[in-house]
């Protein structure tokens, strides 16, 4: 049976960033710093708990933000979310500036606050009012932005089949390596999509999380999956997006989800 922390890993699934999940017509060109709204649904074991939103917006020249909201539900247990990340682009980098998270719902709620301070050399955080100060990182993400920062990676370096990235998780920095695994094709309700297979690097022998990305659409991950003793646990999948700045080449048309489906 589902527990309340089924729904917290849900939800750390959601926003760790298997993310930017779109489909648009073949008159557009898509960049990962494009913004938009996407929508998708989570899965546990084939079973919907729940929804999570994406909104990536362009502040000024330099600085964007990337907001995030969720809900899931499982009879009597709820868990809703709200994440903000702000951050600046400087030569082909993400960098962090702020980060917030607010968590309600079934059991204690949860607040968490990063400051990133590069003239000081320090990250603050504070955690449901438990203050923590690390060392700054030039290259240090928290993991929502290590994700869009792995789709311009790849949109820059396509030739390119690992990818590694030090992140701010629970408090201390870790490094992710992701790995490529080959081509597969997956089946959405839209159509059958041909994506390049990344595998997240150490995971236990009996465990592993699996990302789909396409490579037409800027790569962006498409499908998510956490496998554990040959059975999907979790599955992640797109079900709506909305592009807001992708440049048009020569249709005044406005931009539209649609399936790609492989020739």
């Amino acid at each position: 049976m589902l527990s309340l922390s089924v729904l917290h890993k849900a939800n750390l699934i959601l926003w760790l960033g298997w993310l930017l999940l779109y489909s648009v017509p073949s008159h557009a060109t898509i960049a990962p710093l494009d913004t938009f709204k996407a929508s998708f649904y989570l899965y546990y074991k084939g079973l919907h708990l729940g929804y999570g939103h994406y909104d990536l917006t362009h502040l000024d020249q330099q600085r964007y933000r990337l907001a995030f909201r969720s809900r899931m539900s499982f009879f009597w247990l709820w868990d809703e979310r709200s994440i903000s990340n702000e951050f600046k682009f400087k030569q082909g980098w993400l960098y962090n500036l702020s980060f917030e998270h607010t968590r309600d719902g079934t059991g204690k709620p949860y607040e968490k606050f990063i400051q990133f301070d590069a003239k000081a050399k320090k990250i603050y955080i504070e955690r449901n009012q438990k203050k923590t100060v690390i060392k700054y990182m030039k290259k240090i993400q928290e993991p929502l932005l290590a994700q869009l920062q792995m789709r311009l990676d790849m949109f820059n370096q396509p030739q390119q089949k690992t990818f590694s990235y030090n992140m701010i998780v629970k408090d201390r920095i870790k490094k992710y390596t992701f790995v490529y695994v080959g081509e597969e094709t997956i089946e959405l309700k839209d159509g059958d999509y041909l994506c390049l297979k990344f595998k997240v690097k150490g995971s236990a022998p009996n465990k592993a999380t699996y990302l789909w990305i396409y490579p037409a659409y800027a790569y962006l991950t498409i499908q998510a999956a956490f496998i554990v003793d040959g059975s999907t646990l979790w599955e992640m999948q797109l079900q709506e997006y909305t592009p807001i700045s992708a440049k048009s080449h020569s249709s005044s048309q406005p931009l539209r989800t649609s399936g790609n489906i492989v020739p």
